[in-house]
């Protein structure tokens, strides 16, 4: 038995010992079942390929994504044991710590999605199965742009532990890991899908949204030109935020899935899903526009990481609406204190939004995205389904009552 499927059975006894819903050690023969125990509470299922997914269920819940998690890190960490067993050991615990936590809205969405899109008769545990493993390849690809991300923004906690590079031995070389982690993704690929109709495009979109993906990453990191102390607030415009929307956030967390599943099922030709994925656009920027204020007005104790777009100055839905909304006083004292770290700076610009009314603005759009979305989605046609749109948002918009009480 490899070092890192040694550590992965480490940290499943970790995790129950822990009392959360976990995974426990099991040994080598189960896992080539592709079964894995889950334990919640007091009672435990044993969840297998064979019989756990139900082509009726449209769900696609946490507990049933995990297993192909476990399955896929033991692979991944056990190939090249004999050589290289250090930098295995290191991989996994890289893959535990990053990639498994936090809501797993992607994993989710992409096999829902194949639920919904999917032929009944096709509806195997096989297919299901694939697309489990597509869902956390996409994973994989989050877990890597989160760890360069936090490096960038110089952010200390991530879903309620230390950001990656400040966990003690790992420092810069989290890019090496997020490298690792990227390209892991097509060597699963490779393995599972080189086979299938649609390997090479599924290929092409993992390199065309991590290259998109990338531009927004770039798009997010610009900063206005700064005299005399001020920043430059005009640099704060509606077309460059729904630029970083669309690049940082839209391609890889609500059209990606998708575009996944629709390859799954054998539909290559996605033009006349467009309008469809317009309305996933609106998600999106909805989906960015929360992270904006949790940022800002969330309680980090719930959301698990500290704000810090204040201080890094940049272009959010919040700064971007308070420059339209100020008036000459607040925008001198805009100029003056945003893209500043410290606290009194930061103190002023919040107040500054809540003057502003943005908090109220925020709640109100929240309460009505719900029925924005149903509106779009029944003026467009109907080449997806619609439930899948409404589910989709579900995954994705959520109450910030949720996460700053």
């Amino acid at each position: 038995m490899g070092a890192g499927f040694k550590l992965l059975n480490n940290w499943l006894k970790t995790c129950i010992q822990g009392g959360s819903y976990s995974w426990p050690t099991i040994g080598s023969s189960a896992m080539m079942r592709d079964e894995v125990w889950v334990k919640r509470g007091q009672s435990c299922l044993l969840f297998s390929f064979s019989s756990q997914f139900d082509s009726k269920l449209h769900e696609t819940s946490i507990d049933e994504c995990m297993p192909c998690f476990v399955d896929l890190t033991k692979t991944l960490t056990t190939m090249r044991t004999n050589e290289i067993s250090d930098a295995m050991e290191r991989y996994a615990k890289t893959l535990i710590y990053n990639v498994p936590r936090g809501k797993k809205i992607r994993v989710r969405a992409t096999v829902t999605a194949y639920k919904l899109l999917e032929s009944a008769e096709r509806l195997t545990p096989e297919n299901l199965r694939l697309a489990h493993i597509i869902g956390w390849c996409i994973e994989m690809m989050n877990a890597a742009i989160l760890i360069e991300d936090d490096i960038m923004d110089a952010s200390l906690m991530r879903r309620g532990a230390p950001c990656w590079y400040l966990v003690e031995g790992i420092g810069m070389r989290a890019l090496t890991d997020a490298s690792l982690i990227e390209n892991s993704v097509y060597d699963i690929l490779k393995t599972h899908f080189s086979n299938q109709k649609c390997y090479i495009h599924l290929v092409e979109l993992f390199r065309l949204v991590m290259y998109f993906t990338g531009l927004g990453q770039a798009l997010d990191t610009l900063r206005p030109a700064t005299k005399n102390g001020r920043c430059d607030l005009d640099f704060y415009s509606e077309d460059k935020y729904k630029n970083i929307v669309k690049y940082k956030t839209h391609y890889y967390t609500c059209e990606f899935p998708v575009r996944v599943a629709l390859y799954l099922t054998g539909k290559l030709n996605h033009e006349e899903f467009k309008p469809h994925f317009d309305v996933l656009f609106e998600m999106s920027y909805f989906f960015q526009l929360q992270n904006d204020f949790l940022d800002c007005f969330g309680n980090s104790g719930i959301t698990g990481k500290e704000g810090t777009d204040i201080q890094e100055g940049k272009c959010t839905w919040l700064i971007m609406t308070a420059v339209r909304r100020a008036n000459a006083s607040q925008r001198r004292a805009l100029s003056e204190n945003y893209g500043k770290r410290n606290t009194e700076s930061v103190r002023i610009v919040r107040n500054l939004y809540e003057e502003l009314m943005i908090p109220k603005t925020y709640f109100a759009l929240e309460d009505n995205v719900s029925n924005l979305i149903y509106k779009r989605t029944r003026e467009v046609s109907n080449a997806l389904p619609d439930f899948l749109i409404y589910k989709m948002k579900d995954m994705m918009c959520k109450k910030v009552s949720n996460y700053t009480d």
